[in-house]
């Protein structure tokens, strides 16, 4: 509780935010802030990436088709768009990037704007690798094989798809890998140094069109394969429940209903420190809701409209053979490779894979670009320095890790050890920091974030910057974030650590 005195505190506190909030909004807007059209395809952009295109579909496969899509909708729906209103809303009432919006927010928590400036440092130190990696098949079929064809990537050649991914990873000692990351980086960085409308802004209205085309483009060519492809679409759509709740192994287990709330998390770009940054940028006379709205559904679709290509794909190559058991990158980059080739042969691989493969590469643009963009301003404000030294920075910064975590998967160094299919494996120097950024960082951050707004700051004005009208709409909407989300997420965030060392 809050005493009088401590309350008139908060009060003074907040009418202090209010008005350099508007100072920013100001600012912000003389500057340039985004467009309407353009902050929907940029969030939109932050919340589309590689997770939505090769960890959903694997959850979908593991637990049980349609139960987990069903699953995920709901909570998409329930914690999703509130969680995404709130952040939103949080940027732009401050009008400040993550650190100075949460001591805007509230001084006692001060603090949780620099861990959570954090998790883009952290995000991204793999992120890099992983879009270097996307960009080196863009540029491979772009290139018919960098001139020697893709007959590698056919089915019957057996090990020829994995020796291509192996020659990425391992290729002169990592320099392949590291040459790769370092023009992805590049890319990222020139983005935000063309600024917020010049840059991201352009960018995503270029991208994110591109990517919705080419996405549907290769489902719907991937749907016209024949019968195998429909048994996939019904894997994908079919609820088995059984198999959700772990019934199908003779034992009742959460482990679906969590890891689709996980997914909510992970492909939204909740706690990352992007759609607060993004929304420091919205201009105040566009709707809170509908953009949130708006982001929610243009992510779950690109997630369906990823899962019915992968999936017949699946199907297509072997008759459903388990996506559990590839790997998030050994499915990407191995077996759809060999699913274009053996589906449309050279000239078809290099036409279908070529498109796909640019898609995903501008997908994991466009989630770089907006957490370089909240990295940038984080550390211009906390270093007070220009926002071109804070790009410079983190250029050299995420230059380091990058060859580290690249030079770690040619070499197979191998750090943190955690159970996996019940035996203790030690992961990779970037599936280690993954697993540090999603366990920790970013369920912690939201966590704190919803017991910031609803118990230290003034809740109500937050409301009133979303545009909640009715009262019982206010009411729900403080529930949630005040004692629903909070439970949701602590839950998560502990059985993620602890069934990372323990066997159920």
């Amino acid at each position: 509780m809050i005493n009088s005195g401590e309350e008139s505190v908060v009060v003074a506190e907040d009418t202090t935010a209010v008005n350099n909030a508007q100072k920013n909004n100001a600012h912000a807007k003389k500057k340039g802030g985004f467009s309407k059209i353009g902050f929907v395809l940029a969030a939109a952009g932050a919340a589309v990436g590689l997770g939505n295109i090769w960890r959903f579909p694997i959850q979908v496969q593991k637990f049980g088709g349609g139960a987990f899509v069903l699953m995920y909708l709901f909570f998409g729906v329930l914690l999703g768009v509130i969680l995404l209103m709130l952040e939103i809303s949080i940027g732009r009432k401050t009008g400040e990037g993550v650190i100075g919006a949460f001591r805007a927010l509230c001084k006692k928590f001060w603090w949780l704007g620099i861990i959570a400036a954090i998790i883009p440092l952290l995000i991204l130190s793999y992120y890099n690798v992983l879009g270097g990696w996307t960009l080196f098949y863009s540029i491979y079929y772009l290139t018919y094989g960098m001139g020697q064809g893709l007959g590698a990537f056919n089915p019957e050649n057996q090990g020829g798809s994995e020796q291509i991914f192996n020659g990425l990873l391992q290729g002169g000692g990592g320099y392949v890998g590291i040459i790769f990351m370092l023009l992805f980086l590049g890319a990222t960085a020139f983005i935000i140094l063309m600024g917020v409308q010049k840059g991201i802004e352009k960018a995503s209205k270029i991208l994110m069109p591109v990517l919705v085309i080419f996405i549907l483009f290769i489902m719907v060519y991937t749907l016209c394969q024949g019968k195998d492809a429909w048994k996939g679409v019904g894997n994908f759509f079919i609820p088995d429940f059984k198999k959700f709740f772990g019934l199908d192994k003779g034992s009742f287990k959460m482990d679906g209903v969590l890891a689709a709330l996980t997914q909510v998390f992970y492909s939204m770009s909740i706690a990352s420190a992007s759609i607060i940054t993004y929304g420091s940028y919205m201009q105040k006379k566009e709707s809170i809701t509908s953009a949130a709205t708006q982001i929610a559904v243009f992510d779950i679709a690109i997630g369906v409209f990823a899962g019915l290509i992968v999936i017949p794909g699946l199907f297509i190559l072997g008759g459903g053979v388990s996506a559990e058991t590839s790997g998030g990158s050994a499915l990407l980059f191995v077996q759809l490779p060999q699913l274009f080739y053996k589906t449309g042969g050279p000239i078809g691989s290099l036409i279908f894979g070529g498109i796909f493969y640019v898609l995903v590469f501008f997908a994991a643009l466009t989630s770089a670009i907006s957490l370089m963009e909240a990295a940038a301003r984080a550390v211009s404000e906390l270093f007070k320095i220009t926002r071109k030294k804070a790009v410079l920075l983190l250029f050299v910064f995420f230059t380091i890790i990058g060859i580290l975590i690249s030079l770690g998967r040619a070499f197979e160094w191998k750090v943190l050890p955690v159970l996996n299919n019940g035996v203790f494996a030690p992961m990779s120097l970037d599936d280690t920091i993954d697993w540090i950024a999603n366990n920790f960082f970013i369920c912690g951050v939201s966590l704190m974030t919803c017991i910031c707004a609803a118990w230290c700051s003034d809740f109500e004005s937050i409301e009133d910057e979303i545009g909640l009208k009715k009262k019982s709409v206010r009411t729900f909407y403080k529930i949630m974030i005040k004692y629903v989300a909070p439970i949701l997420i602590l839950v998560v965030m502990l059985w993620g650590i602890i069934s990372s060392f323990v066997q159920f």
